[in-house]
């Protein structure tokens, strides 16, 4: 009795199919010994494939309120701009003027890795082609480094003029800060003045009221004395010093109860004013230091763009290795060798 084939266990369709496939096994394995052999004399013969990348970092000229970093220019802006003007003139001026190069903007990618501020032109090729490669890269990079340089100039004179314009803001209103102080100790020194004054009338009220009781006292005498004509014109003189005792007591009475307490009421008004005025300016002042001072950090935080990785070349080859070209080319061969054999056996 034959022994039983490994695919007898198959159902009849597959076991149909590798009835055939056994029938060219000669075949199958000449192809594939001959693709593996063909794959490892190209992996021995071919150039070594590395990997070119060159990147810049773009400027930065502060952040947003969410930390977010404010560019000069984006990096979606700048792969864009290099992606569809800067990259495809430089290579065309390069292979115009190497009549033999004929590279394309499909063998380079720009991308901004991680959403990072790099922006990044990456492409492969062989060592022969490190010069090309990297005068292509260079020359597609040098109209973004140097439009972005003046951006950052703008941004910077931009801020500039800010900073100026915030500290002469303050100087205007440290001036204005000091000519209130000026006011308020001219206010303060009108109440003194009234305090002083306060403390004389009083005084000279005291001083009247003693002398209309002196005059009251010696009234009645000249009253009694006043039947010689000589005694009456002393009386006469009594009640008018008397007269003007009083009215002059009245008149500072007055002056103290409602001229002196209404000028003091305004000089207090006026005094709240000005301190109100002065605390309206030390506010302002106080935020216009903080502008300075955010300012001054936007302006040291100002980030220019440059190139932050020169174009290098990796230290290994990419691509497929020689074991995995002979590997490739193996399973090339099985398969082109099991092809043959379905369709001969049709």
């Amino acid at each position: 009795m034959a022994p039983r084939r490994f695919y007898g266990f198959f159902p009849h369709p597959l076991k149909e199919i590798f009835e055939r496939i056994a029938k060219h096994k000669k075949v199958i394995v000449a192809s594939t010994l001959a693709f593996a052999l063909g794959a490892g004399v190209y992996s021995l013969v071919k150039e070594p494939t590395y990997a070119y990348s060159s990147c810049i970092s773009m400027g930065i000229t502060g952040t947003t309120n969410q930390g977010l970093p404010i560019y000069v220019e984006t990096p979606k802006s700048a792969i864009a701009a290099i992606s569809n003007a800067y990259l495809p003139k430089a290579i065309h001026e390069f292979n115009t003027s190497h009549k033999n190069s004929r590279y394309a903007g499909k063998d380079f990618e720009v991308k901004n890795p991680d959403e990072s501020p790099l922006v990044c032109v990456d492409t492969t090729g062989s060592k022969a082609k490190e010069s090309d490669l990297a005068t292509i890269i260079n020359s597609s990079l040098a109209p973004l480094l140097a439009n972005n340089e003046k951006l950052s100039a703008v941004s910077a004179t931009d801020m500039e003029a800010n900073i100026s314009n915030l500290m002469a803001a303050r100087q205007n209103l440290t001036s204005s800060l000091k000519n209130l102080d000026n006011q308020k100790q001219a206010v303060l020194q009108e109440l003194k003045l009234m305090q002083s004054k306060q403390a004389i009338i009083s005084a000279e009220s005291a001083a009247l009221e003693k002398q209309i009781k002196l005059a009251q006292q010696h009234l009645p005498e000249a009253t009694s004395e006043s039947h010689n004509s000589g005694s009456a014109i002393a009386m006469i003189i009594q009640n008018n010093e008397l007269s003007h005792f009083q009215q002059r007591l009245y008149q500072l009475a007055l002056e103290l109860r409602v001229g002196l307490p209404k000028e003091i009421t305004a000089l207090n008004n006026q005094l709240k004013s000005l301190e109100r005025q002065q605390s309206d300016i030390n506010a302002q002042l106080r935020t216009n230091q903080s502008q300075i001072a955010s300012a001054k950090t936007a302006l040291a935080a100002l980030q220019k763009t440059t190139v932050i990785r020169p174009v290098q070349r990796s230290s290994l080859p990419v691509g497929p290795g020689k074991l995995e070209l002979g590997l490739l080319g193996a399973f090339l061969g099985l398969f082109i060798g099991i092809g043959y054999a379905l369709i001969k056996s049709m």
